[in-house]
């Protein structure tokens, strides 16, 4: 009988596992630093409702639910992305660095070192803890040529020199000096890969073209069960549900992105109330007549909300409910759902959605709509 240990040797063996990045361990000495930490208060502060349905529509589905490797330069490659906590993120509203997979860090551009102490409740949505040996394994995974990850391990070379693991929980990239005497943006925006996951099974990558990978954020992805459909679950006892910051946030218990073939098809599916909100980030789309009708005829409004270098435009309906300090935040995209820096702000009120569908039709013929010009702030250094 083969033992675990060796069984799970074997298939780290089966994987395309490289030796580019330099590991170091040194659990007895973790350095003794300044270690700073940012838990900011709640982003939205007005009580929202939990439950319900989100659904939008996308123009295609994937080819795999991998984030990594061949045939992934894709919308839907770039979602899952998302459904990764990175190490630290900047503040939609102040520019100003917070804590996220790292609950305390430090930087000193001296050694061309970042440290991260990561968050001691943090979990994979499968219920692991994450530990160092994710952080490890991703970058040996993705920095093997055989891996086909071409993006990501060209990043990885070109700012990273080591990886110095302490213990389970702490850890230091040492940067290239080009990259610590510039911006970090890049390098606090690493996303880990479960390795429990990817160790589980060889056959990189058909054998993962489908499956679900653990996720670190508030939702985590559900096995592909048709191509013309994408289902997002809201993780159960997520670590972080109650960290200030996330309060009154990622209220949806599913989000759900319907393949649409057509203009045609989506303004139906939308009129019938079969998809809550639509994009129209291109001005055609939101000055076209038909939304301008539905508008005026049913209980739909027009959302614009303008930043610095972005437009936000959508059409929704009217059970979709938006807390007033949206009108405040710098955010991108206001109704991203599941975006852990700015996202899932909103809500669905079951009840009105009820009584919207029975009468959909805006009796005073006024169209809504919601607009806001708010600067982006000035990013922090």
């Amino acid at each position: 009988m083969i033992s675990r240990s060796l069984l799970l040797i074997l298939m780290l063996f089966s994987l395309p596992v490289s030796a580019a990045v330099p590991v170091a361990y040194d659990y007895g000495g973790i350095p003794d630093i300044a270690w700073r930490s940012y838990h900011p208060p709640a982003l939205f502060k007005q009580p929202s409702q939990s439950g319900g349905v989100y659904r939008q529509a996308v123009t295609a589905t994937p080819d795999t639910l991998r984030r990594f490797g061949p045939n992934t330069d894709t919308y839907v490659a770039y979602l899952i992305e998302r459904l990764q906590m990175p190490l630290l993120a900047r503040h939609p509203n102040s520019g100003e660095w917070m804590s996220m997979l790292c609950h305390a860090w430090h930087v000193n551009f001296a050694d061309n070192r970042f440290y991260c102490q990561l968050d001691n409740d943090a979990r994979w949505s499968d219920g692991v803890p994450l530990t160092t040996r994710d952080i490890r394994f991703t970058l040996e995974f993705l920095s093997a040529e055989t891996t086909g990850a071409i993006t990501q391990r060209q990043a990885i070379q070109s700012s990273l020199k080591r990886l110095i693991v302490y213990s389970d929980k702490v850890f230091a990239f040492e940067l290239l000096p080009q990259v610590a005497v510039g911006k970090l943006d890049a390098v606090f925006a690493f996303r880990p890969a479960a390795e429990h996951f990817y160790t589980s099974r060889d056959g990189w990558p058909e054998a993962f073209d489908y499956l679900a990978e653990p996720t670190t954020s508030a939702y985590h992805l559900e096995t592909l069960i048709t191509r013309d459909q994408i289902n997002l679950r809201k993780t159960d006892n997520w670590w972080a549900q109650k960290r200030s910051f996330f309060s009154n946030r990622f209220n949806i218990d599913r989000i759900v992105y319907h393949k649409l073939d057509s203009a045609a098809q989506l303004l139906k599916r939308f009129r019938s109330g079969e998809i809550d909100s639509i994009s129209l980030q291109k001005e055609h789309n939101w000055n076209h007549l038909a939304i301008q009708q539905l508008n005026s005829d049913y209980q739909i409004t027009r959302l614009e909300y303008h930043t610095t270098d972005k437009i936000s435009r959508y059409a929704i309906w009217e059970w979709l409910q938006l807390p007033a300090e949206l009108g405040t935040s710098s955010s991108a995209d206001i109704l991203n759902p599941y975006e852990v820096t700015y996202g899932g702000g909103f809500w669905i009120s079951q009840q009105q959605r009820i009584d919207v569908l029975a009468a959909p039709h805006r009796k005073d013929k006024v169209p809504q709509l919601i607009r806001n010009i708010k600067p982006q702030a000035e990013a922090l250094p």
